[in-house]
Parts: structure tokens; sequence; C-alpha cells
């Protein structure tokens, strides 16, 4: 037991890599899977993608500004939470058509608030009130998600209430 070991707070593993260049590396990776999710859902995915980190960045930004803290969405934290929550949520919600009183087909877009919703949540609730990037509790895109989930209680289920 003559050996001491040194116990310190994370992070543990010291490089030179910035958390700006972590992020844009996380951000290009994430475009893979997202584009893959605009191949297979549509527009819609699209369109929930740019909403959700057009949110995420604007809610920082604006939070920063009001606070007198220096703008941080230059580290493209914000960006990878956006992806994240865009990915989460359900890309049926943002556009689609239900049936009129006459019984014809209506196109609706009525979902476009969730992302935007969701992007003020994860970075003014779950990010900044905690301290800002590091500092939060839990994942803020998915605690947005789960955020989502309580606004429209059925969301999920109504997606797959078809059986498809």
């Amino acid at each position: 037991m003559s050996e001491m070991r040194n116990v310190s707070s994370n992070p543990h593993v010291r490089d030179n890599w910035t958390t700006r260049k972590i992020m844009m590396v996380v951000a290009a990776s994430l475009l893979i899977p997202a584009g893959y999710g605009v191949y297979s859902f549509g527009l819609n995915a699209l369109i929930m993608l740019i909403l959700s980190v057009a949110s995420c960045v604007a809610t920082e930004y604006i939070y920063e500004k009001a606070m007198h803290k220096v703008v941080t969405i230059g580290d493209f934290s914000a960006v990878v939470t956006g992806l994240l929550l865009g990915m989460n949520l359900p890309a049926q919600t943002i556009i689609g058509t239900v049936a009129g009183n006459d019984g014809k087909k209506v196109l609706y877009m009525g979902g476009l608030w969730l992302p935007i919703i969701g992007g003020i949540f994860a970075i003014l609730v779950v990010k900044m009130v905690f301290g800002g990037l590091g500092q939060n509790f839990m994942n803020p895109a998915l605690g947005a998600r789960c955020f989502s989930s309580h606004l429209l209680p059925g969301l999920d289920e109504s997606l797959y209430a078809d059986g498809k």
C-alpha cells in the first residue's frame, strides 16, 4: 500500500482537443444518421432537424446575451443538442394530413412548435439553469424528449396506433 494514487475530478483523459473541435466532430458524425433520417422520413425530418438546431442555438445565444455572459454558441454544443433532439422527435408530428369536416384530407402543420419548445427546454432548463456545458444533470436533448412526451402524452402511441 505504499503506492499513492491521485484522485481528481473529471475529465480524466487530457488532450489538446478543444470543446469546439470535439463538438464539431460529433456534429459531423451525426450528419450521417441525420441524412439517412431525412432520406427515410422525407421533408418532415429535415424540418424537424432545422427547427430543433435553430431553436437550441437561438436559445443559448439569447440567454447568454440576456445574462451578460460570454456567448458560447461557437463551441457547437447547442448544434449537437439540436441534432440529437431532432433525431429523437417523431417526424410525423410536423406536417401531415387529417380528415376535415367534409371528409376531405386537409394539410396541417401542427407540430412545428414541438422542436422549438423542445430546444428551448433543452438549453434553458436542462443546460443553462445548471451552469452550462458540463454542468447539466442530464443530457439536454433527452431531457427535452421526455418533456415533449409529457406535452403530448399520446405522441408515441398515436404514431403506431394503426399497427404499422
